[in-house]
Order: C-alpha cells, then structure tokens, then sequence
C-alpha cells in the first residue's frame, strides 16, 4: 500500500472521510513519503499508483486506480472511475458510472457524469458537461459551456465549445470545430472537411439554434457570406493558383448548400 489512512476525519454529506498519508515517494505525483494528500471514504477508493492530493475527495465506490490523479477541491464519487494516467483536477466533478481514462484530463468546474467516458488524451474544461453515453476520446475538447450527451462521439481533434450542444447520434470528429449556439443531433448535422483553400483550412459546417455556421480555418460566417472571404483569399495568392482555389470554394458552397436543404 502506498499509503495510510490518518486520523483526520471529515465528515461530508452524511460521510466519513480520512485524509491519506503517503508511505512512500510518488516521483510522478511529486509525492514524498510522509506528505499528506486528500480524502477518501474506503481503502478501496484508492489503488494501485493512484493520488489524490489537497482537498480533493474521492468518496462512495469510486475508484482511482493506476497512476491516476485527483487534486485541488475536485471530486470524484458513486461509482465513477479514474484509470491510468488520467487526471482530475481544480473543482471538477465526475460521478455516477462514468470514467475516465488514458491520459484525459477534466479541469475547472467541468462534470463528467452518467455512463459517460473519456479515452486517449481527451480534455473538459470550463463548465462544459459530458453525460448520457457520450464519449470523447483522442485529442478532443470540450470547453466553455458546451454539452456533449445522448450518444454522441467527439474524437480525433474536434473542437467543441461555447454554448454548443452535441447530443443524439452525433459524430464530430477530425480537426471539426463546433461552437456558438450549434445543435448537433446527427451526423447530418456536421460536415467536416480539407485541407481546403489557399492556407490549406479546415471548413466546418453544422446545424446550430437560428440556422448554420460555417467555419473556414479562422474566418466564421454563414454561407451567403462565404464569396466575400474567398474574394479576400484570392487577392492575396498567385494568379495561377485562383482556379483551383475558387473550384474548391465553390464545390464547398454546393455540398453545403446540399445539406442545408436537408435540413429544412
């Protein structure tokens, strides 16, 4: 066991919790034995390389495992799991059945909760929520005050932030940026492609409350407004190279427009 469990008991929602004392140096943790650390209810809520450290509480049948960290006032409780190198952290919740994996982080006042799972190195931030059965993986994000639920799945690179919503059958995925007030509820909801253009962007289309949102790299706007940035691209390229990118914008416009139809 790389730890005890000390004499200081905190009682907090009707539990009893003690503070953990290393008993041995935790190099990746930057624990030295005799260091305290945070608060678990039960021996069980904290195995193998696992911490948790300030006044952080690990409490019901939750599990921390691996080389996992729990830190500052986060919390993680009823039956959620921490495995690996996975960390939560700042005032962060995860709870319920969810779990948290790989090297994912959950940070800030984000909650993970429900059947949700994080893999890969998968980051929540902010106050953005992850529930239901949604899953996030590879180096996606979510931040802001996005809600990734329902069955939705984010992986790759995908971007999603703001007030955004990803729910049902949702797939966001590559390097898609989902923000603003989008409603993503379907994989018909979204377009993600590129390299497109003269700087090689990524164009993202997707559903939001009013109508669509286009994102071309760093520019966003809507698709009646999309001829203006391709004129300002092209003012700046080689005449030879015009073509191409002007054929690409507009196979763009076409394929979105296609879509937009769909929606109606």
């Amino acid at each position: 066991m790389h730890y005890t469990l000390t004499d200081e008991i905190l009682i907090f929602n009707e539990r009893t919790l003690r503070r953990v004392r290393a008993t041995m140096d935790l190099p990746l943790h930057g624990v030295l034995a005799g260091q305290p650390g945070g608060w678990v209810e039960h021996e069980s809520n904290l195995v193998g390389r696992g911490w948790v450290s300030g006044e952080a509480k690990v409490h019901g049948d939750a599990l921390v495992a691996g080389d996992a960290l729990v830190t500052g006032h986060a919390q993680v409780y009823e039956n959620a799991k921490i495995y690996g190198h996975a960390k939560v952290s700042w005032n962060a919740h995860v709870y319920g059945d969810a779990g948290v994996f790989d090297d994912s982080e959950v940070i800030d006042n984000a909650r993970v909760f429900g059947n949700a799972r994080l893999f890969g190195s998968a980051i929540v931030e902010g106050d953005a929520q992850v529930y239901g059965d949604a899953e996030v993986s590879g180096n996606a994000w979510v931040s802001d005050k996005a809600r990734v639920f329902g069955n939705a799945k984010l992986f790759h690179r995908a971007l999603v932030g703001a007030n955004a919503q990803v729910s049902g059958t949702a797939r966001v995925y590559g390097f898609a940026r989902v923000d603003g007030d989008a409603q993503v509820r379907t994989p018909r909801d979204l377009i993600t492609l590129g390299p497109i253009g003269s700087k090689w962007d990524i164009a993202t289309l997707y559903r939001t409350t009013g109508g669509h949102r286009l994102h071309v790299g760093s520019w966003t706007g809507t698709l009646d407004e999309l001829p203006g940035e391709v004129d300002r691209q092209l003012r700046h390229i080689d005449a030879t190279q015009k073509p191409h990118v002007l054929a690409e914008y507009k196979a763009l416009e076409a394929l979105a427009r296609a879509r937009l139809a769909g929606w109606k």
